[in-house]
């Protein structure tokens, strides 16, 4: 896995462990109020699905194995960067969400695309769809879509039915592991299970990255909701109480006596 930096490959791996670090700071920003916390949805979206990406190519690679070769087209072209602009457009719709407004639902679509990976042999599609690339760069990003449909909500046949299909998309992996990547892909290797845990991993996070531009639900920003338990001061009279002024007009009234006196 070891390469020079100035190579596909050592680049790859480079901002793999780059962006992982990122993540790793970012994460621990979670526990401070969210008002220290400036980074941008969009940008934060982008980073998620570089990350992503690197761990589709990191997967790929497993599956081909020691014949495994990084291409600066292939690899940045038609995965990374497709995945990063997945990234920022699910961040996006997670932008729109917490401003109170509902994200289009075209936005739950950016995962379809890696399809782009269809067009960089435009001349010999059957071949990429022979040797599982075209076949993954379509089954993946619709697993995600249908999964993140069905977590979005609840209570619809369709949802069921698309979760179905994605639980589906899961379980197929532990059937065909072993033809696809050989005997060390086993569940009883540690190779093997790592493999498989990678592999649902990365389905999980894109449907739940796809469900930030399904969900109906807005999160509404903490500057706009008064904090809970915690009564509003009213102007006039104290309720209850007619013709005595309440505490908040007193402390009031003060105040703009001591800005009338010179």
């Amino acid at each position: 896995m070891a390469a020079p930096i100035t190579s596909p490959r050592g680049a790859w791996t480079s901002l793999y462990g780059l962006s992982l670090i990122l993540l790793l700071c970012l994460a621990a920003t979670l526990p401070y109020p969210e008002r220290t916390r400036p980074v941008n949805s969009v940008l934060l979206g982008a980073l998620c699905g570089f990350a992503w990406a690197c761990a589709l190519r990191a997967f790929m690679a497993a599956v081909v194995g020691a014949g495994s070769e990084v291409h600066w087209l292939n690899t940045f072209g038609f995965i990374l960067l497709p995945g990063t602009l997945t990234g920022a457009l699910l961040g996006y719709a997670d932008r729109l969400r917490r401003h109170g407004r509902e994200p289009k639902r075209i936005l739950a679509l950016a995962p379809l695309l890696f399809a782009a990976v269809l067009f960089s042999n435009p001349l010999d599609m059957p071949s990429l769809l022979e040797d599982g690339v075209g076949g993954g760069a379509l089954g993946v990003p619709t697993l995600g879509i249908l999964g993140g449909y069905a977590v979005s909500g609840t209570g619809t046949r369709r949802r069921i039915a698309a979760g179905l299909v994605f639980l589906a998309g899961l379980a197929v992996w532990f059937g065909t592991a072993t033809a696809v990547g050989g005997p060390s892909f086993a569940l009883t290797t540690p190779h093997g299970l790592w493999a498989t845990t990678l592999y649902d991993t990365l389905l999980i996070t894109l449907a739940l990255g796809v469900s930030l531009a399904l969900m109906t639900r807005r999160i509404s920003s903490r500057r706009e909701q008064p904090a809970q338990g915690r009564p509003t001061a009213q102007a006039g009279p104290s309720p209850g109480r007619p013709g005595r002024v309440g505490r908040a007009d007193r402390v009031g009234r003060a105040d703009r006596v001591g800005r009338a006196e010179p």
